[in-house]
């Protein structure tokens, strides 16, 4: 199971994720749609731990997320 709770990017000046929130059970289908610019994938590169969130916090199976895995 993913948990994304209340995640907030910030690029410079510009926030792109405000407070992002959303569960991915384990053995279902999910996915994120939305308009061009919206943060689709900047949360996927958050939960990748391919880019580091402002605060908040991502949780996998449980266990958190933390700075030093970026």
């Amino acid at each position: 199971m993913i948990e994304v709770k209340n995640v907030i990017k910030k690029f410079g000046r510009k926030t792109v994720l405000k407070g992002v929130n959303f569960t991915a059970e384990k053995g279902k289908i999910t996915c994120l749609i939305g308009i061009n610019g919206v943060g689709k994938t900047t949360v996927m590169k958050a939960i990748m731990a391919l880019t580091p969130i402002n605060s908040g916090e991502i949780l996998i199976n449980g266990e958190k997320i933390h700075k030093g895995s970026y």
